[in-house]
């Protein structure tokens, strides 16, 4: 029990959460259809204990910030859902994200991830600041905040869907 020295199990998506996202990505696959949608994996590179910490600290805001970003940058003209994404717990004990995201052509796909690279450096740059915790140091000790450009690739990764993306990230729930 939780105060009783025990760390209590963490708690899994009921079944209704799953199949409300497979609904609404399955939803997104019909109005936008399959080529048209990206899975966007957001990776924080620090893993310093300090830094998993921080990180679970401020989960909520950092999923307003992405969920606020893809709203403004991506929202479509005629109100179709842009985007749905899930938190996932890495066995390293770190948060991370997946989105499926509807963009208006299947060839902005490399331009959308570029976009999502300076955007996702900026929020783990901004936060950083904010809290005063280096975001991209390692265990090790050395961090990658100046180095960015080498591991932007590993922090940030967009494809496009080529299976059942529904199910994708049902599995992360």
């Amino acid at each position: 029990k939780p105060g009783w020295g025990k760390l209590s199990k963490p708690k899994r998506f009921t079944d209704y959460a799953k199949n409300t996202v497979r609904r609404i990505v399955g939803a997104m696959q019909l109005e936008f259809g399959k080529e048209r949608l990206a899975v966007m994996t957001l990776t924080v590179p620090g893993s310093a204990n300090k830094v998993i910490e921080t990180i679970a600290k401020y989960s909520g805001y950092i999923m307003n910030r992405i969920q606020t970003y893809l709203t403004d940058n991506y929202q479509h003209k005629h109100g179709g859902k842009y985007a749905v994404g899930v938190a996932e717990l890495q066995k390293r004990g770190m948060l991370h994200w997946h989105f499926v995201v509807a963009l208006e052509d299947e060839l902005l796909i490399e331009s959308f991830r570029k976009k999502i690279e300076a955007f996702w450096f900026r929020v783990l740059k901004q936060l950083s600041e904010m809290t005063g915790i280096d975001l991209f140091k390692r265990k090790e000790g050395n961090s990658w905040k100046d180095k960015y450009a080498q591991i932007k690739h590993r922090a940030v990764d967009v494809q496009p869907v080529r299976k059942n993306v529904a199910a994708y990230l049902a599995k992360y729930m």
